[in-house]
């Protein structure tokens, strides 16, 4: 990467979190000779990542995992050296509780981030009412849409499942994964596959009972596909200070508010 004219480029990234970092360490790849400054407000990197080891514990202030089927974050760790602290979820705990009236419920076995494999954990769960289970079974007559027009996933869930099963299962599962609210967050761009499964069988339900036949080993998991995510055993703060050392000395500029833009 080089300038039309052969000169320098001088690049600024504003913002320190881990998007600009990662930006900005892939800059650094394809362009080693150029004049790259990452301008953040507050004192420290990462944004909203931030590991605080205390007592004994190591915690987790934003984010605690990352996803697989997507390569590139785990590709980032093996270009950083951070391979060997890549460490998996327990299988011993891989299980998911919601708040209920004060109390802590099981998700219902067979209860994967947005639909139900299985229908007699979801008919004796005393997390939805009756009305709740009988609008969640109603989702094998609901007919599907056909368009492709986008919707937030909060509309997608209710439209299907129900308001109960949104406000009770799957926001409390789906908004902890994403730190996102659901009434924003793209059904297309988050978890598209739900939609495919609506268009190719018609019903959520329908869908994953297919992939039960497919795959009788999941029937008992519930929440997250756990076994798809990893993290770091040092916790993720390790990944944005492997970023800040790649970049050329001096490059950070911390306490540094951008305050606007202008051509040069």
């Amino acid at each position: 990467m080089s300038h039309p004219q052969g000169k320098e480029l001088s690049i600024a990234v504003v913002g320190g979190g881990i998007s600009a970092l990662a930006a900005a360490h892939r800059l650094v790849e394809l362009a080693p000779r150029c004049r790259l400054k990452v301008f953040e407000a507050t004192g420290r990197l990462g944004g909203v990542i931030s590991t605080v080891h205390r007592d004994g514990y190591q915690i987790e202030q934003s984010a605690d995992n990352f996803i697989t089927t997507v390569p590139h974050a785990v590709k980032l760790c093996q270009q950083l050296g951070l391979e060997h602290q890549l460490v998996e979820t327990n299988p011993q705990y891989r299980r998911t509780f919601v708040v209920r009236q004060g109390r802590l419920h099981k998700l219902p076995d067979g209860f994967l981030m947005m639909a139900p494999t299985r229908l007699w954990p979801l008919a004796v769960t005393p997390i939805l009412s009756p009305l709740g289970k009988l609008r969640a079974a109603l989702e094998y007559f609901v007919p599907p849409r056909r368009d492709d027009a986008d919707e937030s996933m909060a509309a997608f869930v209710r439209r299907r499942l129900g308001g109960e099963v949104f406000q009770r299962l799957v926001e409390p599962l789906v908004s902890a994964v994403y730190a996102a609210d659901m009434e924003k967050l793209s059904v297309l761009a988050t978890l598209p596959r739900f939609r495919e499964m609506e268009c190719r069988y018609g019903s959520l339900i329908r869908a994953m009972r297919a992939q039960r036949r497919l795959h009788p080993q999941t029937t008992h998991e519930s929440g997250a596909r756990y076994s798809m995510f990893v993290t770091l055993r040092d916790g993720l703060t390790s990944l944005v200070d492997a970023l800040a050392a790649r970049l050329p000395p001096g490059s950070v500029c911390l306490n540094t508010e951008v305050v606007g833009l202008q051509r040069a």
